[in-house]
């Protein structure tokens, strides 16, 4: 048959798949249903499982509505705002993502920038010694820098939210997109109030508290030329000692010394400035190792096997499990249940009266649910809960919680009824089909104590293959083996891809990188405004080098050796902190996903991304270099 789009639209399994599978859906009219059922095209289910969608009046009631439909026998779907919720659990991924990515640019940015402007504030107050002989005390010189820093605080405060303006339309991402594809401009006065507020804040503190050191100590040292009385920085007589060049040597102590007077430089800032960029930068590539490892390693999601397939009917359980026991390639299976695998049972459980999960079942044998702590379940009675369960309800592994489920057949809702069990939580893991981290599982047993009627031929089975088998042609054996499964098919596969349980996180896996990149750009810039500001405050110093015999090509060496010295200085110091924060980041990220919080390291970009800094900053230090080779060291020395 030929169809004609006429209209197309947004579903809510779109955006918040129902046990994790996404599903597409089609509108056709009920007279296309009679004329494909009439071609058997599809089943005549237009009366078979009927359903109606209802919206209420204002005012009416959807609670009360909705337990009087229940008690007159009819099976309720999701309603609006559960259906709401479902979708914010859709999306949680994304958010979470988001709001860290956005935590962690904004303590880089503060950390970095922070250094940069205090620096910038001490390098601009050469000339207090002068204006204090002048007559200007403190306050004086305190509030031009305040008044500085906080016109420096307004213009980032309006480029800030004029950007986040203008690049809205780029958001949301990922499913959220479907919902809202074309999305335009969006302004949110409360936030960009909030943002504006508090960068124009954070600039004024910065520099308002550097300032007032700075003019504190303002003309207590008029003499720029005199001798500093300090011994030569550890670094620099390790540097000697080392046999370095004097160029080497230079450039290390430039790089480490802050020097005196006129020709100070706040090394220290300028070095903790570039060491947080590192870090920042070290800490992203951490967590988007981590993010990777868990798309690539099923087990950490809960997929800890390989194959789930439909129980192939008539055949009995025996008989099946001596198929698979004997078939080579096959090195471990387990007899179960899976999120609601047919539309006529209802494998849900409320627990205390407050939670409502989907439950999973294993029949005890080698294949099980990923646990994180405890164990799986092994005897009726026993319960794993995801860590989010476990946290509402507040329990431990030990104790007991009452459950209740709803058995029965759906096509009869009048049928259903509620049965309660004790049950004892023995673990906490990770169960897939579900939300992740609301997910539970428990023996096949415990499910029949439910529903003594159950049927295992509404079963699946769970299946770990050999590495190197083939599972379609293993499957295809075992169904020959049985006399099922006609032209060598096997039993049948079920369609269930356990990419889509992190499919949400999928659509961020990409963001650490970009945060990665933008922590580089950031240490970069770091990294040439030190550069460029020290070549600048030590032109005496560098026309007395001139002076004493250095050539153009030695100044630049030792500007490059400065670069490469800050820079290893802050992989030194920053690598391995960023490290940390970003498996710290990783594991407060797993645990809200629900996942295995297990992080990895990406050797590989890490070591790229080693390498390619000192690279970069000699890079970095031409442009500086080549203005420090410039330097006239008569007119620099003219004053003296």
């Amino acid at each position: 048959m030929t169809l004609q789009v006429v209209a197309i639209e947004v579903s809510p399994f779109e955006v918040a798949p129902p046990s994790g599978i996404y599903l597409s859906s089609v509108h056709v009219t009920p007279a296309f249903l009679d004329l494909a059922a009439a071609e058997d095209l599809v089943p005549p289910v237009r009366l078979a499982n009927p359903g109606v969608a209802l919206r209420l009046r204002d005012g009416v009631p959807i609670d009360q509505f909705v337990a009087d439909l229940e008690r007159r026998g009819f099976g309720i779907g999701p309603t609006q705002a559960e259906q709401a919720e479902l979708v914010k659990d859709g999306i949680r991924p994304q958010a979470v993502a988001l709001g860290l990515m956005a935590a962690a640019v904004a303590l880089a940015a503060l950390a970095v920038l922070g250094q940069l402007l205090a620096r910038q504030t001490f390098l601009e107050s050469g000339d207090h010694g002068t204006l204090r002989a002048l007559g200007l005390g403190p306050p004086h010189l305190w509030g031009g820098s305040v008044l500085r820093g906080a016109a420096i605080g307004t213009s980032a405060a309006v480029i800030a939210v004029t950007v986040a303006i203008l690049v809205s339309p780029l958001t949301p991402i990922g499913d959220a997109r479907t919902v809202e594809p074309d999305p335009g401009l969006s302004v949110d006065p409360g936030v960009s109030a909030i943002t504006a507020g508090v960068t124009l804040l954070a600039v004024v503190v910065v520099v308002a508290v550097t300032a007032w050191r700075v003019a504190r100590s303002a003309g207590r040292e008029l003499d720029p030329v005199g001798p500093t009385g300090r011994r030569a920085s550890i670094a620099g007589r390790g540097a000697v000692r080392a046999g370095l060049s004097p160029v080497g040597v230079t450039g290390v102590r430039m790089a480490l010394e802050p020097g005196r007077g006129r020709t100070a430089v706040p090394v220290r800032v300028g070095l903790m400035s570039v060491t947080l960029g590192i870090v920042a930068m070290a800490a992203s590539l951490s967590f988007a190792g981590s993010l990777d490892h868990l798309l690539s390693t099923p087990r950490l999601s809960g997929w800890n096997w390989d194959y789930l397939v439909g129980y192939p009917q008539p055949v009995e359980e025996e008989a099946l499990s001596d198929a698979l026991a004997d078939a080579e390639g096959i090195e471990a299976f387990a007899f179960g249940t899976f999120f609601r695998p047919f539309p006529t049972m209802d494998y849900s459980l409320e627990l205390d009266g407050k939670s409502r999960i989907d439950i999973i079942t294993f029949d005890g044998g080698a294949v099980g649910p990923t646990v994180l702590d405890g164990r799986a379940p092994a005897a009726p009675g026993e319960i794993l809960l995801g860590t989010d369960v476990l946290d509402e309800l507040a329990l431990n592994i030990g104790d007991s919680v009452d459950a209740v489920g709803r058995v029965g057949a759906f096509e009869d809702p009048a049928g259903l009824e509620e049965v309660s069990a004790r049950l004892r939580v023995v673990g906490t893991g990770v169960v897939p089909g579900g939300e992740l981290g609301r997910g539970a599982a428990m023996t096949f047993d415990s499910l029949a104590a439910f529903d003594p009627d159950f049927d295992f031929a509404l079963g699946v089975v769970w299946l770990r293959f050999d590495s190197g088998a083939e599972p379609r042609k293993v499957l295809a054996k075992v169904g020959a083996s049985l006399g099922v499964g006609g032209g060598g098919q096997g039993p049948p596969v079920i369609g269930w891809d356990p990419a889509s349980e992190l499919a949400n996180v999928k659509q961020v896996d990409r963001l650490p990188f970009v945060l990665s990149l933008m922590m580089a750009f950031l240490a970069a810039g770091t990294l040439a405004h030190v550069l460029v500001t020290t070549v600048r405050a030590r032109r005496r110093d560098l026309a007395i080098l001139k002076t004493l015999g250095f050539s153009r090509g030695q100044v630049r060496r030792a500007v490059a050796w400065q670069a490469t010295t800050t820079a290893l200085v802050g992989l030194v110091i920053g690598f391995p902190l960023g490290i940390a924060a970003g498996r710290a980041a990783w594991r407060i990220f797993a645990e809200q996903l629900g996942v295995v919080p297990e992080p990895a390291l990406p050797w590989a970009p890490l070591l790229v991304y080693l390498a390619a800094i000192v690279i970069v900053a000699n890079v970095i230090a031409a442009v500086p270099a080549r203005l420090a080779a410039r330097t006239r060291p008569a007119a620099v020395l003219k004053a003296e």
